[in-house]
């Protein structure tokens, strides 16, 4: 087969390096829960996981720390994270 028309693996935009911090997660029901989010949101907006995962959780912990109640967090990192995206003009 020519070289031009070769098929290469695609590759995607690496995300910015981000650990989360141990105390992100309550425990393992809510580290299941936000990781069931983050699976859901990358197939709906047609993304890796792994480009996802990292915006995810650095969205969340910004957001963690003034949230008097939690149980909206989910929704609202989810469109951090879209905005997040769309900002960033990342595409995949």
């Amino acid at each position: 087969m020519h070289a031009l028309y070769e098929q290469r693996p695609l590759s995607f935009p690496s995300a910015p390096s981000f650990s989360p911090p141990p105390t992100l997660y309550a425990d393992a029901s809510d580290r299941l829960r936000h990781a069931h989010n983050i699976e859901r949101l990358a197939q709906e907006i047609d993304y890796p996981v792994q480009v996802i995962e990292p915006i995810y959780e650095e969205t969340l912990a910004r957001l963690k720390t003034n949230a008097r109640i939690h149980d909206y967090l989910p929704i609202l990192v989810a469109k951090g994270v879209r905005q997040a995206l769309k900002e960033t003009g990342r595409r995949h």
